[in-house]
């Protein structure tokens, strides 16, 4: 497997994994909302989406004997994935303004479907 594609996998996780966190913290906002209900189902649905979405990217990066070995944010607030793949160790860094950038994209594109 060529590293471009190892490297968008990886990138694929980190938006996924993020996109979870940001959709819990913003379910927490809907509950003063006065359509609270429809909402929290509304964003339920949606979550369950994208972490069946981020269990099939890990699953796929396991089968490619990708090993994530740390996931921090640094103190550039940059978002940091250090993992191991055929033996050598490899490194991916996303800055907040990207991620929550394609964060964005990806719920764009699940909206469409």
């Amino acid at each position: 497997m060529k590293e471009s594609n190892i490297n968008r996998m990886i990138n694929e996780y980190i938006v996924s994994l993020y996109l979870l966190k940001a959709m819990d913290f913003d379910k927490k906002t809907t509950e003063s909302m006065k359509l609270n209900r429809f909402w929290n189902t509304f964003l339920d649905r949606l979550h369950k989406v994208v972490l069946h979405d981020h269990i099939r990217i890990k699953k796929r990066i396991k089968q490619i004997g990708c090993k994530i070995v740390v996931e921090e944010i640094l103190s550039n607030k940059n978002v940091h994935i250090m993992y191991v793949f055929e033996g050598y160790e490899h490194h991916c860094e996303i800055m907040p303004s990207v991620l929550k950038n394609k964060c964005e994209e990806k719920l764009d594109a699940l909206m469409i479907k």
